[in-house]
């Protein structure tokens, strides 16, 4: 009861029941659990003295209790984290730990070290785990492959960093370091050589410890990772030929399917052959007939003919739809997700109908008869309504959105507030004016809406203390209705009154 009050903000409740708790039973005052409940409104009140001392004399009492006390400071921590500078969230962390004995934590160690990531502090992020490391933390490569992965995709960590991270995991332990290290190593690698002048890869910036088991070259493995790594690399060597040669050499040797090894054999057939397209539908529905899944496939290859596509502006839908006939002729169904992504591509070439067009046919696709069946779908047409000035489009829109799952969605509401600010910038007139109350309007709505959740949650939240409430005195009342019973003899009317 202490616990549910607590996680539904009813701080008060929360100490009435543990008042309530500690007067009918006094030696749960020795429960660390309970008390690291007490503590958690102290945190959430910025009360960090007062936390302090809760610990203290929690400490005294956790033994036979010690993993209790070590988890009631992790929720303690992610409040403190959220409202303070790394530095900070670390002296914390070694004030409970050197003066408190809370035991390190992979929920601990993670939570420093990813803020650390977040604001790019290299020396912090390494002294904090070579702190780690000295404090008794044993690391493990799944561990530090989680922190890697999270340095390059969460926070664009430069290569030189994350080659640099990988180093001072090996001086705290060889071990680790594994093949999995080495693939996070090599995507980061592959995606700055992307960026270089000719297209392949810096050589300078991928070390000769970065490589591809030689099995997935001779065609002579199974492991399908290896087989993409081997042919990733190949492509960013812009040796699209060498990459199909992986693939097909592989399939000979009875490697399973593989989505993503298909996806990259299209795009070398794309980027090597005279035929391309032709090789490429070809390898397609060779796929297709064995069962493959294919959409990420057909994805890259719409995709690709759409970045190379050379054509003007009125011949752009026609070819969408030629693209969209030779897959259908196929028999390869084309997924609402793929149409909306071609119609994101004509919102960011200006085709602006076009978009238009591939949502709408993306909705008819999706047999969902809602504008707003996906997020993707939605913000497609808001980008492109106020620029085609369609007041109705927009409207009918908005009426989608609130009937829609997405009606509260974070992710749409701050879709809303940015494309209102981009028309706010748009020449004024009577549609645009029009177009911007709408946006509004929807924008107080979702925000309405989202407090309701949050609101609904808490309600449930009370909810679920009233029912425990009365379970609480319906099973005291039958403990009453039971002694007075036994006192009572056998009387069966007094049975039947008391139930």
């Amino acid at each position: 009861m202490v616990e549910l009050s607590i996680k539904a903000k009813e701080y008060d409740l929360a100490r009435s029941y543990y008042e309530e708790l500690l007067g009918k039973y006094p030696e749960m005052a020795s429960d660390v659990a309970l008390r690291g409940h007490i503590a958690l409104p102290m945190a959430e009140a910025g009360d960090w003295d007062g936390v302090f001392n809760a610990f203290v004399e929690m400490q005294t009492l956790k033994r036979g209790q010690e993993n209790e006390y070590d988890d009631a400071f992790i929720p303690i921590l992610k409040i403190f984290a959220e409202s303070h500078p790394v530095a900070e969230v670390r002296e914390f962390v070694s004030k409970y730990t050197s003066v408190l004995g809370v035991r390190m934590h992979r929920y601990i160690v993670t939570m420093v070290a990813n803020k650390y990531g977040q604001c790019h502090d290299m020396p912090g992020f390494v002294a904090w785990l070579q702190y780690c490391s000295k404090a008794g933390y044993a690391m493990d490569s799944s561990f530090c492959n989680s922190l890697l992965h999270n340095c390059r995709t969460k926070w664009a960590m430069p290569y030189h960093e994350l080659r640099a991270l990988c180093s001072e995991f090996k001086k705290i332990d060889a071990s680790l370091v594994d093949d999995v290290t080495q693939r996070i190593l090599s995507q980061a690698a592959l995606r700055v050589g992307k960026t270089s002048r000719n297209g392949g890869v810096n050589r300078a910036l991928c070390p000769s410890h970065i490589a591809v088991d030689k099995l997935a070259y001779a065609g002579r493995t199974t492991n399908r990772r290896d087989v993409y790594e081997a042919m990733n690399q190949e492509i960013s060597n812009n040796k699209p030929a060498t990459a199909i040669s992986i693939y097909q050499r592989a399939l000979k040797y009875g490697m399973p399917p593989c989505p993503h090894c298909l996806r990259l054999a299209i795009l070398a057939t794309l980027k090597s052959s005279k035929n391309a397209s032709t090789s490429a539908m070809r390898l397609i529905q060779a796929a297709h007939i064995r069962g493959d899944d294919v959409s990420s496939a057909v994805s890259a290859f719409i995709k690709f003919q759409l970045d190379n596509l050379q054509a003007g502006a009125a011949d752009v839908l026609l070819h969408m739809r030629n693209l969209i006939t030779q897959f259908e002729a196929l028999h390869i169904v084309i997924s609402p997700d793929v149409l909306t992504h071609m119609a994101m591509f004509c919102v960011k070439l200006g085709h602006y109908e076009k978009a238009v067009s591939l949502c709408n046919l993306a909705v008819d696709k999706s047999g969902a008869g809602n504008l707003c069946f996906s997020r993707q779908c939605f913000r497609a047409l808001l980008m492109s309504y106020p620029k085609l000035q369609d007041l109705k489009g927009m409207e009918q829109l908005i009426k989608d959105l609130l009937k829609s799952e997405y009606a509260a969605d974070r992710s749409v509401y701050m879709y809303l507030k940015a494309t209102t600010r981009l028309v706010k910038k748009m020449n004024p007139d009577r549609t645009i004016d029009a177009i911007v109350d709408i946006l509004e309007y929807a924008k107080e709505e979702v925000a309405r809406r989202r407090g309701e959740t949050r609101a609904e949650s808490q309600h449930i939240a009370k909810e679920t203390l009233k029912i425990m409430n009365e379970a609480l005195a319906d099973m005291q009342a039958s403990e009453s209705g039971k002694g007075y019973i036994s006192n009572s003899g056998n009387n069966p009317y007094e049975k039947a009154a008391v139930l």
